[in-house]
């Protein structure tokens, strides 16, 4: 019990250490303000059974409010099969991908159109994703715990959103 508190203590002050970053050294983090986010759809399927893997499609809906020929996103521990992200503006036409690339000090993902993005207009970028599902407290990871009544191993999966909030998914073995 006290490794758990002192471990809380640790990760309380990293967050805290954290927060006190210069907006100098963060705004090579923030994302361009290119395009502003409509909605998100996200559908993900969790294999807890014996692979602890996840696979996934996100459709982001954005307005372009600057032109630009990339849309920048941040992405982190994902493999994505960049021949299968898909660009479409609001007719359903699809926009070609000049290329996708990663910058992974960053955590950003790069989408380059082979053509400029238009004020005002609406686009859909679509991105198939897999991941793995770890021990590690970081993005869509796995917890396990035994059920004291049954005696049984349950595990369960866990995605932190946002520093304050949490969104818990549970999936039982």
């Amino acid at each position: 019990m006290k490794f758990v508190g002192f471990k809380m203590i640790f990760i309380i002050a990293l967050s805290l250490m954290g927060s006190v970053v210069n907006s100098e050294e963060t705004s090579d983090f923030k994302l361009p303000t290119n395009f502003k986010p409509v909605n998100y759809e996200l559908n993900v399927t969790t294999d807890l059974d014996d692979k602890f893997m996840f696979e996934g499609v996100v459709c982001i809906r954005m307005t372009c409010v600057g032109a630009t020929d990339t849309i920048v996103l941040h992405s982190t521990s994902l493999n994505i099969d960049t021949k299968s992200v898909v660009v479409a503006n609001c007719d359903g036409n699809v926009i070609p991908v000049g290329s996708v690339s990663f910058d992974t000090d960053k955590e950003l993902m790069h989408v380059k159109s082979t053509a400029n993005f238009k004020p005002c207009d609406e686009y859909l970028l679509t991105i198939p994703f897999t991941g793995n599902l770890t021990d590690d407290v970081v993005g869509y990871y796995r917890r396990s715990y035994v059920d004291t009544e049954s005696n049984q191993t349950r595990c369960g999966t866990i995605k932190i959103l946002i520093q304050c909030t949490a969104q818990v998914i549970n999936k039982y073995c």
